[in-house]
């Protein structure tokens, strides 16, 4: 379908003292350049008011600066902007002819299909996932969050954060009840890489600092035992635009930490936290 194209010019106030603020608009040139440049549509002359699929405004501030801003139908969608600076020497009619052209392909961009958008621009982030992983034992995996908050770094794609995880796992052997449960504070950077429009990989190190604690319970008895290790954890995350700046983001981990852990019931080996171990992730993320 055609589409219909109202521009308004608007012209700062004229000075007598300075010959060149006086000039008139040279609307002429500006419609002929815009609807030679349209590839389906019209470009005529008038205000936000005429009711047209898209409506441009042509600001002359100086002799040298004009700023174009060109708005759709959806009042929703934000404006397009462009400010385009000429030179003192430059032909009024070029210069009337570019504004046009310029118009024209703005417009054209705002009908083509609507993709996904890359992500924003960001300086910070934050992300709460729910997580699954190994834990006590072959059968027994853990699952808890994770909130996870970081930043841009060196003006790259690279990121530096903190990470606070909370993590439980149930254990039973003849007689006795008990819980394990994690607590770790993480530290360490990442690498962005770009997939896809809308599409990103994070590969990530952190450092880890673990509370492990264990409860056991035999009857009215409850024996408590917790002990800190040191670890390390890499992974990678798949990241994709939802809305604005809110995303979904999945994960894959592998951790590593100082020293297997075994659970001793009356002297006996009744199951054992190996020292490495993996899980998944699936959460939300907000940039800011």
């Amino acid at each position: 379908m055609p589409a219909l194209v109202a521009i308004e010019v608007t012209l700062p106030p004229c000075e007598p003292a300075v010959e060149q603020s006086c000039a008139e608009a040279d609307t002429a040139s500006l419609l002929d350049a815009c609807n030679g440049a349209l590839h389906a549509g019209a470009c005529v002359s008038g205000g936000f008011g005429v009711n047209a699929r898209h409506t441009a405004r042509v600001a002359v501030r100086s002799p040298t600066s004009v700023a174009i801003e060109v708005r759709s139908g959806d009042a929703a969608e934000p404006p397009t902007t462009r400010v385009l600076t000429f030179e003192p020497g430059d032909e009024l009619a070029e210069m009337w002819r570019t504004l046009g052209l310029t118009t024209a392909l703005m417009v054209e961009g705002r009908e083509q299909p609507s993709a996904v958008l890359p992500p924003p621009p960001f300086v910070a982030l934050v992300s709460a996932r729910v997580v699954g992983a190994s834990g006590f034992g072959p059968r027994s995996p853990k699952a808890g969050g994770q909130l996870y908050l970081g930043g841009r770094a060196w003006q790259a794609p690279w990121l530096v954060g903190a990470s606070l995880e909370y993590t439980s796992s149930g254990w039973a052997t003849p007689g006795v009840n008990g819980e394990v449960t994690w607590t770790e504070l993480g530290l360490g950077v990442g690498a962005v890489f770009d997939v896809a429009p809308g599409l990103e990989l994070i590969a990530h190190a952190n450092a880890l600092a673990q509370r492990l604690a264990i409860v056991g319970e035999k009857k009215k008895d409850v024996a408590v035992d917790a002990l800190w290790q040191a670890g390390a954890r890499g992974g990678i995350d798949l990241v994709w635009s939802l809305h604005q700046r809110w995303f979904g983001v999945i994960g894959a981990h592998a951790t590593w930490v100082a020293a297997p852990v075994e659970l001793h019931v009356e002297d006996r080996v009744v199951d054992r936290i190996p020292a490495g171990g993996g899980g998944v992730s699936v959460g939300l993320q907000y940039r800011f």
